[in-house]
């Protein structure tokens, strides 16, 4: 089945949510839409539209939220009520950066797991029988306005091996009923009912971009390579706080999802 045609629903945080040019007026939460620290935040999900020339991909990014259960908790936002009323047959959740915040980790990193493991059998088991797109966040990099807020470390050695794991869980225990919905729907690939994959963005980022963290990695950030049209350096994918995606990064973020749904077809 071609995946232009098919409900995809774009879950996570604020470098999901993007300018929120999608949203109505000035947007449905702060930083609303004319705030200057929004104007060069890529929107991915917007790029997807375009890539896959389809008006059934939503945004459902929420600012600010982690996967868990706290008080920035997704769970607690219309946003993730909204998600899951779309029907989707497909659901691309990224979830970790803001539980990675250096006042979060130390609480929530035995959480994490758990939480996320929630929230992909709360998409899973919708009546839309979706696949799942599980994605570890992009790494922080160094930026003229960095907050210095997060746990570099955690996102880069702890996080994606988590997804890694609640992508692999998931899958076996929803294998089953996946398989049986399969037959019905004709869905393939990662679209397919109750199939999980996991796209590691922080390694993409590292062995495509040149992302090296000097606070955990042996070789330096290199700011000094001239960027190809096809590859861009590691600040270029970056507003200028080194957290949110530029559209260079949301483009990105865009391409790897795409290279995902393409098994929707071929799988």
């Amino acid at each position: 089945m071609n995946a232009s045609h098919l409900r995809i629903s774009c879950v996570g945080d604020s470098i999901t949510r993007g300018n929120a040019v999608h949203e109505p007026d000035d947007g449905t939460h702060t930083p609303y839409k004319h705030e200057s620290r929004m104007l060069n935040r890529g929107n991915y999900p917007l790029l997807l539209r375009s890539l896959l020339a389809s008006d059934l991909i939503y945004n459902f990014g929420h600012g600010g939220r982690t996967a868990v259960n706290g008080s920035d908790a997704f769970v607690r936002t219309p946003t993730y009520l909204a998600a899951l009323v779309s029907a989707p047959h497909v659901v691309v959740l990224m979830l970790g950066t803001n539980d990675a915040k250096t006042r979060f980790w130390p609480r929530y990193r035995d959480k994490y797991e758990a939480a996320l493991h929630r929230l992909a059998h709360d998409f899973l088991e919708l009546p839309s029988r979706p696949g799942l797109v599980l994605m570890a966040p992009p790494p922080v990099v160094p930026g003229p306005a960095s907050c210095k807020c997060f746990d570099e470390r955690a996102l880069a050695r702890e996080v994606p091996p988590i997804v890694r794991r609640v992508a692999e869980r998931a899958g076996e225990e929803i294998g089953a009923i996946g398989r049986a919905s399969a037959r019905a729907s004709g869905r393939r690939g990662a679209c397919a009912p109750g199939h999980v994959t996991m796209i590691d963005l922080h390694g993409l980022w590292v062995k495509h971009f040149g992302c090296q963290m000097p606070s955990y990695q042996t070789r330096r950030l290199d700011l000094s390579r001239s960027p190809s049209p096809r590859e861009p350096s590691c600040t270029q994918l970056y507003g200028s706080d080194g957290v949110h995606t530029s559209e260079r990064g949301a483009e990105a973020i865009a391409q790897a999802v795409l290279e995902v749904l393409r098994t929707c077809e071929n799988g």
